[in-house]
């Protein structure tokens, strides 16, 4: 439940059941039964007939969906069949999820404007296919160092949100009136130069106040001019909305303030609604443990049960550039009921879908046998060790370990109550992770590594993004929305701290210390036109038009075409080093080729190549070391037609309805995006028309036309047929003759 959602009216869950018996009906009373945590909240029989469809209804409690201290809910829904059972029937149970759903009445909760909640009010873990977003204001002459600051804050929204936040990007003169009141704002920037700050300090609307010198105070006393200043306050022309801002007087005060935002929180204390940073001290590295526990991952102990089959995940990152030893292993401690030594019970790992072990809970410990499970004395539990293949772990982004519980005791009938059949996999659990650095220049340049290796490090400060030398608002939107991936999937990621340049490389800046992106086309990125001509898949020298050269012809598209590319390749400044290019031949296939590494449709192996071409929904993959992918350029007509045929891709399989509708309506409209899912007829109630088409008739033909055709046997058959019938006659006589002759006279034995 989200968790500005205050429930108030009626909620419930409406499910959609259909029902399917085979073999001879019994009287039952068959039913399905409704949990909620683990409490029951209804239990329904069934009356429809066989393949009929009945809706039935799961009244939600209020009370339990406005609880502040638990907003996540488990619906566990059982089915008792014992009549069928005894009786040998079949009984399937089908629960449509398309047309099952949740109904949710609410009111809309004021945002909680206080610095310890951040990332709310900007963020409230909202349901599912809901989108919530936020605006970041920039002065309207903004610098480098409003830029890399807001990479910064977007960095670290995306880390506390696991990037679910939609970002985008505008400058103070550029804001609506619209967007002003409806949307959550981030303004960034010093005094006097973002004129939306400065304008809400005219209006005296933040808890700092301006002197009459210009200085800043908090209740009469004075904030150093290097402070950095964090406020938040409620929007003063939506109530309903939050306005957060981070400023100073001085460019190293904003950096203090940025900071303080650009990790995990409360990091520095942040509470109340201001917050005054006077220095940013820079954690002290800690030596990189191996090993770690579930409970250092945030995981407690975990319980599954009941008969059948049941799993838990835990997830954990593995940082860029390095990989697991063969020395890796999970030491699992578990606990668990003594009937499942006689269930048939198998417990079982995985890692990335990858099995590493499994064992039966029945089978006697084996002392000599470490991978059984076996009693450990300190700890009163037992447990798996269980070696990890260091090729399962992949470096760079986050892993999935799986442990599944199988049981399928003989019990026919009566199974046992689910609070019977359980195991606990205890948060003592150890993974053991011994790292080793990879040499990357010896890594194949792929877009498919990213995001490694650019979240390496934890702040990210050996990432330089390269603008265009006037970026537009979509350009710069872009970059907030790819510093916020970064931030979600860099391992303990803080102080956020990514460089930014504009066209031209920044003062002081050794380019081969550096991770590279750049964003943008040869006609709009300086930095980018000298080197367009050598990259994997060439432009054509000053324009924006793809070139390929295949021995000694050229090809190159049409114009009109809107083809995004992403480019991978060493750096040029340094071999163990990467750059990435989003760039393509227009600002539409630019935002193609930006939304193929943000909208989170396509993965890894999708992207498996140097070059990646891409259409309005579909993507072709070249690796320009391979001839054979070569010559894709030719079939890029072909592909953007296609797309333009086909539709915009949907990564979500299905989505949840959400219905709002409280008491109480939100005084003014939210402009918080979300998907609309249109759904597709499966079939027309109105029946089609049918045009007879008429067959083609042709003038009859008359009778010997149709008579067949008369045919003559050749002489050889005739003269054939006759020397077989007198070989024949001739055969028969000589048997005859034989047997005559060998009969025995009258009263003589032969």
């Amino acid at each position: 439940v989200p968790d500005n959602w205050q429930p108030d009216g009626v909620s419930y869950l409406s499910l959609n059941v259909q029902i399917f018996r085979s073999g001879t009906e019994v009287k039952s009373a068959t039913a399905i039964q409704v949990s909620i945590d683990n409490q029951i909240a209804s239990v329904f029989t069934f009356t429809q007939k066989n393949g009929d469809v009945q809706m039935f209804q799961v009244p939600l409690s209020n009370a339990m969906l406005g609880n502040t201290a638990q907003r996540s809910h488990t619906v566990q829904i059982a089915l008792n069949a014992r009549d069928e059972c005894l009786a040998n029937q079949e009984f399937h149970v089908f629960i449509r999820t398309d047309m099952s759903f949740f109904h949710f009445e609410y009111r809309e909760m004021a945002p909680v404007n206080d610095l310890a909640k951040y990332p709310r009010p900007f963020f409230n873990n909202p349901v599912n296919e809901q989108l919530e977003s936020a605006i970041i204001v920039l002065p309207t002459k903004y610098t480098t160092d409003d830029l890399q600051n807001a990479a910064g804050v977007a960095a670290g929204l995306g880390l506390l949100t696991g990037n679910s936040l939609q970002l985008r990007t505008t400058t103070a003169d550029t804001l609506s009136d619209l967007d002003q009141k409806t949307s959550n704002l981030l303004l960034i920037g010093k005094l006097g130069d973002n004129a939306l700050i400065d304008a809400l300090y005219n209006a005296k609307a933040f808890p700092t106040q301006l002197d009459a010198k210009g200085s800043l105070t908090v209740r009469n006393q004075p904030i150093v001019d290097t402070d950095g200043v964090v406020e938040i306050i409620a929007n003063p022309q939506n109530a309903m909305r939050s306005i957060l801002a981070i400023t100073s007087r001085t460019a190293e005060g904003v950096q203090k303030a940025t900071l303080a935002l650009s990790g995990p929180t409360p990091v520095f204390g942040l509470n109340g609604n201001l917050a005054l940073i006077s220095d940013v001290r820079t954690p002290v590295p800690t030596t990189t443990n191996d090993q770690t526990t579930f409970g250092h991952l945030g995981y407690s102990d975990v319980s599954l049960s009941g008969v059948g089959t049941h799993s838990t995940e835990i997830r954990f990152s593995q940082p860029p550039g390095t990989i697991v030893t063969s020395d890796a292993y999970l030491d699992l401690e578990f606990d668990f009921s003594d009937i499942l030594r006689s269930a048939q019970t198998t417990l079982s790992i995985t890692l990335n879908n990858t099995p590493i072990d499994s064992l039966s809970l029945g089978t006697p410990p084996d002392p000599n046998a470490s991978s059984l499970p076996s009693p450990t004395p300190a700890l009163l539990s037992n447990h798996l060790r269980a070696l990890i293949p260091p090729l399962s772990v992949r470096p760079g982004e986050t892993n999935t370990l799986t442990v599944v519980l199988d049981v399928q005791g003989n019990w026919k009938c009566f199974p046992p109550a689910p609070s019977v059949t359980w195991l606990s996999i205890r948060a003592t659990s150890l993974l053991n992770l011994p790292q080793q650095q990879i040499d990357l220049s010896r890594l194949p340049a792929q877009v498919s590594n990213f995001p490694a290796p650019y979240s390496a490090t934890p702040n990210l400060q050996d990432t330089l993004i390269m603008l265009p030398d006037a970026p537009t608002a979509s350009e710069l939107s872009e970059m907030i929305q790819l510093a916020a991936r970064l931030g979600s999937e860099t391992p303990n990621g803080s102080l956020f701290q990514p460089r930014i340049g504009l066209g031209k490389l920044p003062e002081g800046v050794n380019l081969s210390t550096y991770q590279l992106i750049i964003i943008g086309r040869p006609t709009t990125n300086s930095f980018l036109a000298p080197i367009a001509n050598k990259l994997p898949q060439p432009f054509v020298v000053g324009t924006d038009n793809l070139q390929q050269v295949i021995d000694s012809a050229s090809y190159r598209l049409p114009p009109g075409f809107n083809i995004g590319l992403l480019q991978a390749l060493k750096s040029p400044w340094a071999p163990d080093h990467s750059l990435l290019v989003i760039t393509g031949t227009s600002d539409v296939g630019e935002s193609r080729a930006m939304a193929v590494l943000t909208n989170g449709v396509y993965g890894r192996a999708d992207l498996a190549g140097d070059v990646v071409y891409a259409t309005a929904n579909s993507i072709a993959l070249a690796n320009t070391a391979n001839s054979k992918d070569a010559n894709v350029l030719a079939d890029i007509p072909l592909m953007e037609t296609q797309s333009a045929q086909t539709g915009t891709p949907n990564a979500a399989a299905f989505s949840i309805t959400v219905t709002p509708g409280g008491a109480t309506v939100t005084p003014l409209p939210t402009v918080t995006p979300r998907r609309d899912v249109t759904a597709t007829s499966i079939y027309s109630a109105t029946p089609p028309v049918i045009v007879p088409t008429a067959l083609p008739t042709f003038v009859p033909l008359p009778p010997e036309a149709l008579a067949p055709e008369t045919t003559k046997q050749p002489i050889w058959v005739t003269g054939l047929e006759l020397l077989t019938g007198v070989v024949i006659i001739a055969a028969i006589l000589y048997v005859a003759i034989t047997f005559v002759r060998r009969r025995p006279k009258d009263g003589l034995q032969p």
